[in-house]
C-alpha cells in the first residue's frame, strides 16, 4: 500500500483490546450473550492522528472499512460525507456459524450494536443486495450496494483438457468445511467418470488441511492468474458464508468455468446457469463438474459468459461508487 500510495499513505499503529477482554468475549459468545462492546475494538489513539490528518488535508469524503472502526467518523464535521463500507453483516454471526456446526470465528455483534455504529455514517455501503436489504432493516441511513471489483481476463477459446479442478481459499473453518464436503462426498463420483482428474487447492486454507489428502496443495501463490488459467473447472462448494462470495466472483473474472453451491453464489445468482453452475447436493455437484470436464461446448460457453458478466459487474459497481462520490 505504501508503494502504491507513496506519501498519501498514512499508517496508524493499532493496539488490540486486552487478552482479558478477548477471552471474556469468546466465553460470552458461547452462551449467545454479546454485550454492546464493539467500540472496544477501536483504538482511541486513532482520534488524535485522524484529526491531524483532517486539518492537513481537509477531506471531502471519509470511508471507513468495517463497522468496528465506525467511531473514526466522529473525528469529522458535518461538511464531510461519512461512509461505512461494511463488507459483511456481523449481527449474530456467531449463531449462524454454530447452526452449521462451525466454531465461531472472527467478529460477531448484536443487531442493536451494529445499528448503533452504522448510524454514525451518512451512507452505508453493502457488498451485496442481500446485505443491503438486511442492513436497511437496521438503520435509518441510506444503504447502497457496491460489490467487489475483480480483474477480468479474456475467455478461453481452446479447451484445456488438463483434468485439473481448482479451489482457492483462505484459512478459515468455512473453507475447510467446503473442501471436506467436496473431497468426501463429491470427488469419488467425479473420479469414477474422470479417473485422471486432479484437485488443486491454493491459498492459506492449505495450512489447515491434512497433508495426505486426495489433492495437491499449492499454498499461497504469487500469480493467481496462471493458477486459474491452468484449471479446467473452478469449484466453490461452500456450505456457509456471509456477504458476497468473492472467490466465486474472482473465478468469473478469470473467465473460468465455475461450479458452486447456492451459498457460494451469494450476490451473484442473476448469472446462475449462464456464467456458472449451481449444485447443492453431492450428486448434483459431481454431475455438474463432470459435465464441465467432458462437454467442451458447455465449458467454452461458461468461460465466455463468465468474462462478460465480470466485466458488466465491474462497470455496474464502479458506477454506483462514482454516483456516491459525485453526489
Amino acid at each position: 500500500m505504501h508503494t502504491t500510495w507513496g506519501r498519501n499513505f498514512h499508517y496508524l499503529p493499532y493496539v488490540q483490546p486486552s487478552i482479558q477482554f478477548r477471552v471474556v468475549r469468546r466465553f460470552q459468545r458461547l452462551f449467545k450473550d454479546i454485550p454492546p462492546v464493539v467500540q472496544k475494538w477501536y483504538d482511541p489513539a486513532f482520534d488524535k492522528i485522524i484529526t491531524k490528518l483532517q486539518k492537513t488535508f481537509k477531506f471531502d469524503v471519509v470511508i471507513v472499512e468495517y463497522v468496528f472502526f465506525a467511531k473514526a467518523l466522529d473525528c469529522f464535521g458535518q461538511d464531510v460525507l461519512k461512509v461505512i463500507d461494511t463488507l459483511d453483516v456481523f449481527s449474530n454471526r456467531h449463531q449462524r456459524m454454530m447452526q452449521q456446526d462451525l466454531q465461531p470465528s472472527w467478529y460477531s455483534v448484536t443487531p442493536r450494536e451494529e445499528a448503533q455504529e452504522l448510524e454514525r455514517a451518512d451512507v452505508v455501503i453493502a457488498i451485496s443486495e442481500e446485505d443491503r436489504q438486511a442492513l436497511s432493516q437496521l438503520v435509518s441511513r441510506k444503504v447502497i450496494t457496491v460489490g467487489h471489483i475483480v480483474p477480468v481476463c479474456q475467455p478461453s477459446e481452446v479447451l484445456l483438457r488438463s483434468g485439473k479442478i481448482l479451489f482457492v481459499g483462505s484459512g478459515n473453518p468455512m473453507n475447510v468445511q467446503a473442501v471436506q464436503f467436496f473431497v468426501n462426498q463429491v470427488l469419488p463420483s467425479v473420479k469414477l467418470r474422470c479417473p485422471a482428474v486432479q484437485l488443486l487447492i491454493a491459498g492459506t486454507v492449505c495450512d489447515l488441511l491434512e497433508a495426505d489428502g486426495p489433492y495437491r496443495k499449492l499454498g499461497r501463490v504469487e500469480d493467481l492468474q496462471s493458477v486459474y488459467a491452468d484449471a479446467d473447472v473452478v469449484i466453490n462448494p461452500m456450505l456457509f458464508g456471509t456477504g458476497l462470495s468473492i472467490k466465486s466472483l474472482e473465478a468469473l473474472g478469470y473467465a473460468r468455468p465455475l461450479v458452486t453451491t447456492s451459498v457460494g453464489a451469494r450476490g451473484l445468482s442473476e448469472a446462475a446457469d449462464r456464467a456458472f453452475l449451481i449444485a447443492d447436493t453431492p450428486e448434483a455437484f459431481s454431475a455438474a463438474v463432470i459435465n464441465v470436464l467432458t462437454e467442451g461446448d458447455l465449458s467454452l460457453m461458461l468461460s465466455r459468459n463468465a468474462s462478460e458478466f465480470a466485466l458488466q459487474w465491474n462497470q455496474q459497481n464502479l458506477r454506483a461508487l462514482e454516483d456516491l462520490l459525485n453526489a
